[in-house]
């Protein structure tokens, strides 16, 4: 199957060939990989789509560690819009199919996280994206009322638009997933805790924990103001995939770094205050399950009172 889709791209390998002065073997080596890499991509990228909307709708308190996944992978595919030598090195249909596959992804993500970000408009300039549009609709018309299983429908509808039918075959899986047993340490951030995020959520009902809070994002607030949007976003989006792996909250102990904030070291509290507050900078409606509301309204009040006192 792989070899009828080589084949149909003879003309497109023949002029890859004279390009880079390379052997008809290595060409139909070349053409067997990208084939092999495309269909990789177009058995995944339907499933992804359903997973990361099932975790969105499920597990709320998982959205920021999501929305930093999603928004570092379509920024990092980026380069395949805006990188010309790989367009040239890339057999046109290919190259074609790849972008409008990951247009779709763009087109998702946009939605999923309500217009917090515009990737679609970056990568309409690989022209693709209208072809993105009809995959995005293929998948959302069985979604609506998605069952498992139903991504192999998916898959197939996606091939059908790109061109990609018959070159691949469903193989019935027989094996048995175990499954996995939950744990979390005490007092740490993590997607596996039992309670949501928090381990000990009970850390935040101390009213000493509460003032900590604030004063580190009055702090958080006035290092904002010295930075742009993109900078404020980079640093909660650090934070929060630091958050994957968890966040000591209750050690007093600086031991993080930030690669993004270099040269300081914080606490876990400190690392939480920050990414509360910087999300309510860029994205406001951010759903961080952080209970940290109260402590960041009175920052705000507190740091409005310092601006104000500093310009009399």
């Amino acid at each position: 199957m792989v070899e009828q889709k080589v084949r149909g791209m003879a003309r497109d390998l023949r002029r890859l060939l004279n390009r880079m002065g390379a052997s008809a073997d290595v060409a139909a080596d070349y053409g067997r990989m990208v084939v092999q890499g495309l269909l990789n991509q177009l058995y995944n990228a339907p499933s992804e789509l359903v997973i990361h909307s099932r975790l969105h709708g499920r597990y709320p308190w998982l959205r920021d560690h999501q929305f930093v996944w999603m928004h570092g992978e379509l920024r990092e595919y980026l380069h395949t819009v805006t990188d010309r030598k790989l367009r040239e090195t890339s057999p046109q249909p290919i190259w074609e199919a790849n972008v409008a596959m990951i247009s779709a992804a763009a087109l998702f993500m946009d939605d999923l996280f309500s217009g917090a970000t515009a990737f679609a408009a970056e990568y309409a300039p690989g022209g693709m994206l209208e072809t993105g549009r009809r995959l995005y609709a293929l998948y959302q018309a069985q979604a609506a009322d998605y069952t498992p299983g139903d991504e192999v429908g998916i898959v197939n509808a996606w091939a059908e638009e790109l061109g990609l039918t018959g070159q691949y075959k469903w193989v019935e899986d027989t094996e048995k997933i175990p499954t996995p047993t939950p744990a979390a340490g005490r007092g740490r951030t993590s997607p596996m805790g039992d309670e949501g995020r928090l381990t000990n959520p009970k850390f935040f009902e101390d009213p000493m924990a509460q003032m900590a809070a604030t004063m580190y994002m009055v702090d958080a607030l006035e290092r904002f103001e010295q930075m742009t949007h993109e900078e404020v976003m980079q640093v909660a989006a650090e934070i929060a995939f630091l958050g994957i792996t968890g966040i000591n909250y209750t050690s007093k102990e600086r031991q993080y770094t930030l690669r993004f904030l270099p040269d300081e070291s914080f606490t876990g509290l400190q690392l939480l205050s920050l990414q509360y507050a910087g999300f309510q900078q860029v994205w406001p409606d951010m759903e961080t399950g952080i209970p940290l509301e109260e402590a960041y309204k009175s920052a705000v009040a507190m740091h409005e009172m310092k601006r104000g006192k500093q310009d009399s």
